[in-house]
């Protein structure tokens, strides 16, 4: 459990993401949303758009197709503000879907491009050949190639990619292989070296003829022994001290911004240091409780935006998913968690607004921590179970 969070958290530090568009301002008569669509197969037969903002959802039809791909247009009016409207193509009864989501904010404009299996939106036509979507380090002699077309075998074995590296040097792939094996056409092509890839070799690209060179991303590599750690990571304090622990093997430099207030004001600027394990550490003498602060982190791929302002993702306090982590005091006292072997738990994910917002819930704290905390609650008019005594109804013993 603890080396899959720290996958996830190291994703998040890596890919920080990026939007391609120039902000505009809208004028009252921009009423319409313009999404150009494009597959690398030109197989377009069944596809529609799938739109939504918080409880509005809805399914949009292309209305042409042009030189790109599809066309669609949604009316921004049946969405109502302030939400960004999210963009999911799908095919057919959601057979396929072309994940990622994509979000489309208000500040954006009202003609958009996007590209298959691309989280980004393009405020022009982007380039629509076939390149190397993404390269993953998944272990010393394996990286991964994801394309954006399909791959014939026998293509395969002649791709013959090269790894350009820290300090000029290049390591030759040795083998290709279609993922899964044996396929006759992947998008997904494993490639094998004889010498050896690390993290303090990159950053690096991968050249093969007739693509475009892209950086190497971190991913399998993440689950070697030397990244994974059972240390405390977070902001630590005391009258004397706060220690600051974050985790984030493919950054080459991490900075605290540390502010008096939650929002505005100057930073004090400390960088980090680099520790084992992937870890990044700094400790700051003084009484800093009810200080603000946030990250900023550069690494290895040009994904990484060191004026981009990030919250420490194990802070316990937040001002918002995107704001401030606060530095505070807390002896709330913990109630034990039960105890049973792992294999034995019974997980059940849920969103705490979710859980207890309806109006037939029965509780009291509606949307809140609080509904959690609230037992004999009943659907009303029944003697049916809601909130916590339903979930023990149903045998579950672990909550996501």
């Amino acid at each position: 459990m603890k080396k899959t969070v720290l996958l996830l958290i190291a994703i998040f530090l890596i890919l920080p993401g990026v939007l391609f568009f120039n902000p505009v301002t809208q004028g009252a008569d921009m009423k319409t949303l313009t999404i150009h669509y494009h597959r690398y197969n030109g197989q377009y037969q069944g596809w529609s758009l799938w739109t939504w903002v918080d409880q509005t959802s809805r399914e949009v039809i292309s209305e042409k197709r042009d030189d790109f791909g599809l066309v669609f247009k949604l009316s921004i009016e049946k969405y109502p503000p302030p939400g960004n409207i999210g963009l999911l193509p799908k095919y057919k009864n959601w057979e396929l879907k072309d994940d990622p989501n994509r979000l489309w904010s208000r500040s954006m404009p009202t003609e958009i491009w996007i590209l298959e299996s691309i989280e980004a939106i393009f405020s022009e036509p982007p380039d629509t050949k076939p390149s190397i979507h993404r390269a993953f380090l998944d272990s010393p002699h394996k990286v991964t190639l994801v394309f954006t077309n399909s791959i014939r075998s026998a293509q395969a074995t002649s791709l013959r990619p090269v790894f350009s590296l820290r300090n000029d040097v290049e390591i030759k792939g040795e083998k290709c292989l279609l993922i899964p094996y044996g396929s006759d056409s992947s998008k997904i092509v494993e490639v094998t070296t004889s010498q050896t890839l690390s993290v303090d070799s990159l950053p690096g690209e991968v050249h093969v003829e007739g693509f475009k060179p892209i950086g190497i991303y971190l991913r399998g590599i993440l689950d070697q022994p030397e990244f994974i750690t059972d240390e405390p990571l977070g902001a630590f304090y005391s009258k004397q001290l706060t220690k600051f622990s974050v985790y984030s093997p493919a950054a080459t430099e991490v900075t605290l911004n540390l502010y008096d207030l939650p929002e505005g004001g100057d930073a004090s600027l400390i960088k980090l240091k680099k520790g084992k394990n992937g870890i990044w550490k700094t400790e700051l003498p003084g009484d800093l409780i009810g200080k603000y602060y946030t990250y900023t982190v550069d690494g290895l791929s040009q994904d990484f935006d060191p004026k981009r302002e990030i919250v420490d993702p194990y802070a316990r306090c937040v001002t918002t998913h995107d704001g401030r982590s606060l530095i505070f005091e807390d002896d709330t006292p913990i109630v034990k968690s039960p105890s049973f072997p792992f294999q034995d738990a019974v997980i059940y994910e849920m969103h705490v607004r979710d859980f207890s917002i309806g109006e037939n819930s029965g509780m009291t704290n509606k949307g809140k921590y609080l509904a959690f905390t609230e037992i004999g609650t009943k659907l009303p008019g029944t003697d049916l179970s809601t909130g916590i005594d339903h979930l023990v109804e149903l045998g579950i013993n672990t909550i996501q």
